[in-house]
């Protein structure tokens, strides 16, 4: 997935990990801030779906900045 914040907020990188990495099933969270990535892998038997998506969503909200978005947006980069 594509976070738009992410090269912006270098700081945020290990706590967003370590954050994703406490969620139920999550085996491995690769961050490539180059171009905004961030890859999650989970074990499927330990959750739905449904379930990984909704606690994944919760936390981005939590761990997104309130500016996040407008950083990048003015070409931060």
């Amino acid at each position: 997935m594509r976070l738009a914040w992410l090269r912006c907020y270098p700081f945020l990188h290990e706590p967003l990990s370590t954050s994703i990495l406490s969620l139920a099933a999550v085996r491995e969270v690769h961050l490539t801030p180059a171009i905004n990535s961030i890859v999650v892998c989970y074990d499927p038997q330990g959750i739905t779906e449904k379930a990984f998506q909704e606690n994944f969503c919760q936390l981005l909200q939590q761990l997104t900045p309130a500016h996040g978005l407008r950083c990048c947006e003015a070409d931060n980069w």
